[in-house]
């Protein structure tokens, strides 16, 4: 550049006279059109097709039916309190000689009180003995029972159930009417004679009773063959 084309600058001026340069516009922006998007509509949820539905069902029947014998799965066990043991039951004692003795002691008085303290022996020595006591401890109430018994005979010979017990049975004289009489041999009437006075001797130490055994045995074979022959004599 030569001298003639410098601009010249004024020795007067200041700074601030200096021309000062214009800055460039600034680009305007241009708006950005937003464009609002419409909302989705919610998907339904699909449904399985209904051939799977099927299918699944078909499987779970097999498996049932192929494993049928296997176990479910076993869940941990919940802790719970321990059960009590159970308390073993005392075992029963048989003190025969204190039984007996509160058995007295709780009886009524007479040959009916005597009779049902014999019935209560008998059916304590039964009870005792389904329980396993001890075979002295079954036997001591026997005897007990045997002894009241005993008491009610003494307060009333002809009891029942007192001879019962005893296997007793009262002798009315049967063979009598047989030993004298006169359509049988002398032989038959000896011998008929002979048994009817053994069983009145019996008889008369027991109040008129025998024993059953012997009744049967000697007494009642006799009655039974010749009845129908006294029977017969006696219509004549």
């Amino acid at each position: 550049m030569s001298d003639n084309e410098r601009p010249r600058i004024n020795p007067k001026s200041t700074p601030n006279d200096a021309p000062t340069a214009k800055p460039a516009p600034k680009p305007t922006a241009r708006p950005v059109t937003t464009v609002a998007r419409a909302p989705r509509a919610a998907e339904a949820p699909k449904k399985p097709p209904i051939a799977l539905i099927g299918g699944a069902v078909v499987v779970v029947a097999l498996m049932f039916m192929l494993g049928g014998d296997d176990k479910p799965a076993e869940t941990a066990p919940t802790e719970t309190a321990a059960p009590k043991a159970p308390e073993t039951p005392k075992a029963p004692t048989f003190d025969a000689a204190a039984r007996i003795a509160e058995m007295k002691k709780a009886a009524a008085p007479g040959a009916t009180g005597q009779s049902a303290l014999a019935k209560a022996f008998q059916s304590e020595a039964e009870t005792w003995k389904s329980k396993g006591a001890p075979s002295d401890a079954v036997t001591a109430m026997r005897t007990a029972e045997a002894d009241a018994w005993d008491e009610v005979l003494k307060l009333d010979k002809d009891n029942a159930d007192a001879r019962a017990y005893r296997a007793e049975v009262k002798y009315g004289n049967e063979l009598e009417a047989y030993s004298s009489a006169r359509w049988m041999t002398t032989d038959e009437r000896d011998a008929i004679r002979k048994t009817h006075l053994s069983m009145l001797e019996q008889a008369s130490k027991e109040s008129g009773w025998v024993r059953k055994t012997d009744f049967d045995r000697r007494v009642k074979p006799v009655v039974e063959k010749h009845a129908k022959d006294k029977a017969a004599w006696d219509d004549i």
